[in-house]
This record gives C-alpha cells, structure tokens and sequence, in this order.
C-alpha cells in the first residue's frame, strides 16, 4: 500500500501515516466502566436466578402438599362419620411426603355446615421463611352421613 502511495503523484505519505494519538488513557477507562457495568449486570442475573430458583422450590413444595391433602382428604370423605372422626384423630403424612417436605405436620377436624358435614385438613412444613399453612376442605358423601338404611330411596325420587 505505501509502495503504491509513492508512485502517485501530489500524495503525501503523511496523510497515510497515523497521527500520534492525544488519547493515550481514555481507552483504559472505558474499560473501567465496561467491566464495572459487566460486574452490575452479573450480580444482578446471579441473585435473580437464585430467587427464582427459590421460588420453584417453593412452588413444588407448595404443590406436593396440595397434592399430599388431596389424598388424604379423598380417603377421609369416603369414610362415615364415625370413621373420619378415628382417622383424623391419627393422621399422619405419607412417606413421600416426609421425605419431600421438612417435618411436615397434618392436622385436621370435622365440622358441621349448611352443606354437611366438612372435613377441614391443613399441612404445615418447615421453611426458610414465614409461610401460612396448606388449608383443604371436603364433604363427607351424602350416603355416608344420612341415616337412610336405603340410598336407592333417594334415586327414584
């Protein structure tokens, strides 16, 4: 390329020549500022991920104990009233649970409502932070708890 600038006539080699740069300490400090926004921005994602890795814990945990008083409360609205009150006085989580949940405890009771008669469970399990408990309700079947001796009396009504 200089060989080329020589051979043309009226070009001057200084034109192709770079000037001596006044910008000797500029370059370091965008830099500087560079790594200082990269720093910013990696801290950022790290502790957005960690929270929303948090968070999933928290959802499934949340969701196999749903799941957990689901099962349990399926079992117990089957049964008579006289048999739900036994089995609630010995609840007890499964073995899954007690491996998926830290210490969870199961705690129940029957009442009676303008629907029936409810069974209420709740679960609660040991968390890293404050968190209300798991809450579920169900009825007992209509067949269990009437005194009808004959539930096909019902039907052809």
């Amino acid at each position: 390329m200089f060989s080329v600038a020589k051979e043309v006539p009226g070009f001057q080699r200084s034109c192709l020549t770079r000037p001596v740069s006044t910008r000797s300490g500029v370059l370091q400090v965008e830099t500087l500022i560079a790594c200082v926004v990269m720093v910013v921005a990696m801290s950022f994602a790290s502790t957005l991920v960690f929270r929303i890795n948090h968070i999933w814990a928290d959802v499934q945990q949340h969701q196999f104990a749903i799941s957990e008083l689901s099962n349990q409360l399926d079992e117990l609205t089957r049964l008579s009233k006289a048999e739900a009150e036994k089995r609630i006085e010995s609840l007890q989580p499964s073995e899954s649970c007690r491996t998926t949940l830290v210490a969870p405890e199961i705690s129940g009771n029957i009442q009676q409502d303008d629907l029936g008669t409810r069974i209420d469970l709740q679960i609660n399990w040991k968390r890293k932070h404050v968190g209300n408990p798991v809450k579920l309700s169900g009825w007992l079947s209509s067949l269990q708890v009437g005194d009808t001796a004959n539930p096909k009396a019902e039907d052809s009504k």
